[in-house]
């Protein structure tokens, strides 16, 4: 399988990480002699499969900074969706596109390899990476992390999602709709269903019930994909992320 790559490299430096950055976003904080995106890029460049990498954000700095590593660098949308537009429009003609924030630098070509082929398997449209507690407490046990619990186990959400572009793009008006719906609690109830909400506050929902019901509103096929490495989850959103990764690699 071959895809294209869109990387999230927007964002400002979290609070606290602002001295480790001379351009004031995430994806320029300073990892020993290197910037945070750098790293994920040559593991999305290295992986298997990858093609040509989108790396959506302020082409001041990135395109002097890492312009030579990747096929191009987009302005971002004014909010995640629409940023997510820009990578879909893009490749809007290529079968599968992998996309991965900027903020996971421990992340390496073989995790991403990984992670693309059980996509695949999976014959998702949405094939969104997520990582169960287990994993996490073996590998970095001090690291805490948001789960969600479900009755097939407790989750954490990854940081590599693969998509299939057209089936998004046709189906766009019912993803806007959803969108909209997040602003008013009775609309979004009502798309979503009351039973369907209760089962989820008292956690007796599995994740085909919640792949079933994300299809059911968008269109398009939703598929829960569970990686072994703890790394694919690992962000840096706050103070303790950043010493956790510095720590890691030994910086």
């Amino acid at each position: 399988m071959e895809y294209d790559v869109m990387v999230l490299g927007g964002g400002e430096a979290p609070e606290g990480l602002e001295q480790h950055t001379d351009y004031g976003t995430k994806a320029t904080l300073k990892l020993g002699g290197k910037l945070m995106i750098e790293p994920v890029v040559d593991a999305l460049c290295g992986a298997r499969g990858a093609r040509r990498v989108l790396v959506v954000g302020h082409a001041d700095p990135l395109e002097k900074l890492i312009g030579d590593k990747v096929w191009k660098i987009a302005p971002p949308g004014g909010a995640m969706f629409e940023t997510l537009r820009v990578g879909l429009d893009t490749f809007k003609d290529s079968e599968f596109i992998m996309v991965s924030t900027c903020d996971i630098p421990l992340i390496t070509a073989d995790m991403v390899s990984r992670f693309a082929d059980a996509a695949e398997r999976s014959g998702g449209d949405i094939c969104y990476s997520v990582i169960e507690k287990s994993t996490f407490d073996s590998a970095y046990p001090t690291t805490k992390r948001t789960y969600g619990k479900m009755k097939d186990g407790v989750f954490t959400g990854g940081n590599l999602v693969l998509l299939r572009p057209r089936v998004l793009l046709d189906n766009w008006h019912r993803i806007e709709a959803v969108i909209a719906a997040r602003k008013s609690p009775i609309k979004l109830a009502r798309q979503i269903g009351v039973w369907f909400i209760i089962l989820l506050l008292l956690r007796q929902l599995r994740i085909k019930a919640v792949e079933d019901k994300i299809e059911s509103m968008i269109g398009a096929k939703m598929k829960a994909v569970i990686v072994h490495d703890a790394e694919i989850g690992i962000d840096v959103d706050k103070v303790v992320d950043y010493e956790l990764v510095m720590q890691t690699l030994g910086r």
